[in-house]
């Protein structure tokens, strides 16, 4: 029997008919489009926050130079990056989607969720769509380097000129020597200069002067709470609407004429 993994226990499930997440005649395919993306970039960053909770967990840094440490170095700076990409991906799905983030049921799905759950969802539409940051919030410092990696994001590998000058800012700011582990196994090397190189093309392109990796990861976290509870928001309402709440169709039509009436001024 295979030992179970930790952080499995889920609440219980919940079912809902495919038709909700099927056009009506009160959300568009469009809403409907961004919602399922919206899911799909929550498992992604949560996923990533398991895997940087099991490393935490597993492994005991220390500021010794040996194996383990720069694998499990190594390996949080793989997680980070993802994470850093998921969100670059999620800022442009904001801006490209921007029309249907302003459509009716959309906008009345936003109704739902408390005010203090919608904080970084509008640092992030501001972010996103217009360009700037919020300069009074006190998540500065994290929004500023989200700008930036709205604007200039990535490691890919055919961009082979940042892994160098990533790792010439390693050399110059931390070692003279690289190290690498060859075994006779896949689980058993690893080269540790790579991951040194990853790590300076992100603090490069995040600006790790104002921000540590660790807030960026926390925000992240809880960004991810946004998501989960404008998702929830999107099925509940959407479900009771299609099984005939009056009170919610009724609440629905009025949203929808003030909607058309505010675009019809503009």
């Amino acid at each position: 029997m295979k030992n179970s993994l930790p952080h499995f226990k889920l609440a219980a499930l919940t079912s809902y008919s495919t038709s909700i997440l099927t056009e009506s005649e009160y959300a568009s395919k469009d809403e409907i489009a961004v919602i399922i993306a919206m899911a799909s970039v929550y498992n992604d960053l949560k996923d990533y926050s398991w895997m940087l909770t099991i490393l935490e967990e597993g492994f005991e840094s220390t500021s010794e130079v040996s194996g383990p440490q720069g694998q499990y170095s190594g390996m949080s700076v793989f997680v980070a990056k993802k994470m850093i990409s998921v969100i670059h991906e999620f800022l442009i799905l904001i801006d490209e989607n921007k029309k249907a983030l302003e459509l009716p049921f959309f906008r009345y799905i936003l109704r739902g969720v408390a005010d203090s759950n919608l904080t970084h969802w509008n640092d992030l539409k501001k972010i996103a769509i217009n360009g700037k940051a919020n300069q009074s919030s006190k998540n500065k410092n994290t929004l500023n380097a989200l700008l930036r990696i709205r604007n200039n994001v990535g490691s890919h590998y055919y961009s082979v000129k940042n892994f160098y000058s990533g790792f010439q800012n390693y050399a110059a700011s931390e070692s003279s020597s690289i190290y690498t582990s060859f075994g006779d196994t896949l689980m058993q090397t690893r080269f540790y200069f790579a991951d040194a190189a990853v790590e300076h093309i992100m603090r490069r392109q995040t600006d790790l002067s104002e921000l540590k990796i660790d807030d960026l990861m926390s925000y992240t976290k809880s960004m991810n709470r946004s998501l989960r509870f404008i998702v929830e928001s999107f099925l509940e309402h959407h479900n009771q609407i299609l099984n005939g709440n009056r009170d919610e169709r009724k609440y629905h039509a009025k949203a929808y004429s003030n909607s058309k009436r505010k675009a019809s001024c503009r």
